[in-house]
């Protein structure tokens, strides 16, 4: 999903000659705000499932009205992040990362898609495949199942 995005948004910056390294901070901005906004969704529901049994009902309503708060920071800053990514995209003339409604539920769970995403990324197990078969010495090397494309190795 998102990583197809990537490679097209990267193809589209290098074709348009547009800064490179400025905007793949954008984009490692807005992956970086999607890990930041899942981590404290869940943050404030594991506080909802513990600290109510050790925090009387005041100190209760108050943790948790601070945790929605900082919630609340994080999605705005995603969303910030999401509206210039978006922009980019327009500006590179591709897809858009998120086509969706403007809303808490709908940004959150493509966020959680996003992270879910890079977590099977980051799981991938490379494959080695042995690129002289002909006998000779072997030299073995490791091949992902989506490789970026030629003009963008090294930009990592």
């Amino acid at each position: 999903m998102i990583q197809e995005r990537v490679g097209l948004l990267l193809q589209a910056i290098m074709q348009k000659g547009e800064l490179l390294e400025e905007n793949i901070k954008i984009i490692e901005d807005f992956f970086q705000k999607s890990i930041e906004y899942i981590s404290i969704v869940v943050s404030l529901e594991i506080t909802r499932l513990t600290a109510k049994n050790y925090l009387n009902g005041e100190d209760y309503r108050r943790f948790v009205e601070e945790m929605d708060r900082k919630r609340n920071i994080k999605y705005y800053n995603l969303l910030t992040s999401l509206q210039i990514i978006n922009r980019l995209c327009d500006k590179c003339e591709t897809q858009h990362f998120y086509v969706g409604a403007d809303d808490h539920a709908a940004i959150g769970e493509f966020a959680g898609k996003v992270v879910q995403d890079l977590f099977s990324v980051g799981n991938v197990r490379p494959k080695l495949i042995n690129l002289n078969d002909s006998g000779g010495s072997s030299s073995l090397e490791t091949r992902f199942d989506n490789p970026l494309p030629k003009n963008l190795k090294g930009v990592y």
